[in-house]
């Protein structure tokens, strides 16, 4: 088995190659032998399209079983959805087989324990340890098919959207992945009209790897937005928690700018709230949620610091990624659902032109997330020695160290150089308030990166974006 597989809040790796069917079994042992120990009694399991999918499922499945947990068979399934089953049945586990937004070659696991809190981090990291030492239980679990989940989320959310009678056409783009046999149906129920694009399933990912942050992905959606005179455009991932969004002309918002009309929404209904973002949002959508009364609160990236605030206090986290969680104290279950956050844009927009709602929120110079590829076995060694340096620089005011280096250099400029947490790469992001800061920063962060050991000329040729 190979170890780099088991990540920071997920396991994940190229089938065939890194993660094979007997990997299943073993990682289904010893995730069930924790939960045996730890009094649990059943765990809910459904699986994305993807081809090696329901073979996986199989063997982590038969896993399971060997260790006394009784199965909770989803069958193919969206991880939201398996979450949501997990929350609403009080169960004690779930897993959803699924490599989200990866290629197709790619699989993995997402483990959940009671009330779907991610189990993450060193919990992760010592799976391995026991798979390797044989640390397993035994007994013999029983298999129990789940034929309500569809009819309770459905119900679920038809208690807290209706848009009957509104006139809302939609294009939506599931990228041939498993939301394609879900959302647009039940986008349909809640009463709007859908275009379809690539809704066809299809786990080989015939017009690639069904992700909002791909620009060709959002591409071909914002293409049919226009075409078919739509109201808005939603562009879902492979497991369905991350969206994407279009407006009526075609344009394509990054996910911070979307936060900032959610945070007017949400604190003209809940003063002074508590609203949450990643390390890679925009530093206007802090500024606003305080110039609207609220609180506003930067945390790491990745789902399992996001669950406990939008469970706890937050009205809603969220993630320049996509992933948005609405939280408990308006209605919701804290967790990231791309349907959820369609449905939630609606209710919003409402009607309006949605580039008229986005008119009032400041516009910034930027570059997207400029991925620089780097080796699992040496990403974090290469961010702790940028952090170093960082730290001595004058040229940066304020260095904020909770998920790689997050600098400011003026009120407007800011930097982030971040390795990520699911694929062998540092994430770097660049914002100020004209081209020319922007290329500033550039030539700094090339410099932290030439430091750590790696190449900048990724990020000093990155594109700078007006939005």
């Amino acid at each position: 088995m190979v170890k780099e597989i088991f990540r920071n809040y997920d396991i994940r790796g190229i089938y065939g190659k890194t993660l094979v069917d007997e990997d299943a079994f073993l990682i289904g042992k010893a995730f069930g032998s924790v939960l045996i120990r730890r009094g649990a009694k059943n765990c809910a399991v459904g699986y994305d399209n993807r081809l090696s999918s329901s073979a996986l499922f199989s063997k982590y499945r038969d896993g399971l079983l060997s260790t006394g947990v009784d199965v909770i068979d989803l069958g193919e399934c969206l991880t939201p959805l398996i979450k949501f089953y997990v929350y609403e049945k009080k169960l004690d586990a779930g897993t959803s087989l699924t490599a989200s937004h990866n290629p197709a070659e790619y699989n993995g696991f997402k483990l959940m324990l009671q009330g779907a809190k991610p189990f993450f981090g060193d919990n992760i990291l010592n799976l391995c340890n026991d798979i390797a030492k044989n640390n397993f239980v035994s007994g013999m679990g029983s298999i129990i098919k789940a034929h309500d989940l569809l009819d309770l989320y459905t119900d679920f959310l038809s208690k807290r959207f209706d848009f009957r009678g509104k006139g809302f056409k939609v294009a939506l783009n599931c990228g041939n992945g498993t939301a394609s046999n879900f959302a647009p149906k039940i986008l349909r129920q809640l009463g709007v009209e859908v275009v379809e694009v690539n809704c066809t399933s299809d786990g080989s990912f015939p017009n690639g790897a069904p992700d909002p942050e791909r620009h060709d992905f959002m591409q071909a959606l914002e293409e049919k937005v226009v075409q078919e005179k739509c109201n808005l455009g939603f562009g879902l991932d492979g497991d369905s928690d991350r969206f994407g969004l279009v407006d009526e002309k075609g344009a394509h918002y990054e996910s911070d700018k979307l936060m900032m009309l959610l945070a007017k929404h949400l604190l003209s209904e809940h003063p002074g709230g508590l609203i949450c973002c990643d390390i890679k949002c925009s530093s206007s959508l802090v500024k606003l949620i305080k110039e609207l009364g609220g609180v506003g609160k930067i945390i790491k990236t990745g789902y399992p610091y996001h669950i406990p605030e939008a469970q706890g206090e937050a009205l809603f986290s969220g993630e320049l990624s996509g992933h948005l969680f609405f939280g408990k104290k308006i209605g919701f279950y804290g967790l990231d659902d791309g349907i959820i956050s369609s449905c939630m844009m609606l209710k919003v927009y409402n009607g309006k032109k949605f580039s008229d709602l986005m008119k009032e929120f400041p516009k910034l110079y930027h570059t997207a997330e400029v991925k620089i590829n780097c080796a699992d076995e040496v990403k974090m060694t290469a961010i702790e020695k940028i952090v170093r340096i960082a730290q001595g620089y004058a040229r940066i005011k304020e260095v904020l160290t909770i998920d790689g280096v997050r600098g400011t250099t003026s009120g407007t400029g800011w930097f982030l150089l971040r390795a990520s947490n699911t694929s062998p790469y540092i994430v770097a992001r660049i914002e100020g308030a004209s081209q020319q800061e922007v290329d500033q920063i550039k030539l700094l962060v090339a410099e932290l990166l030439v430091s750590g050991g790696l190449s900048g000329e990724v990020i000093a040729s990155a594109p700078i974006y007006f939005s």
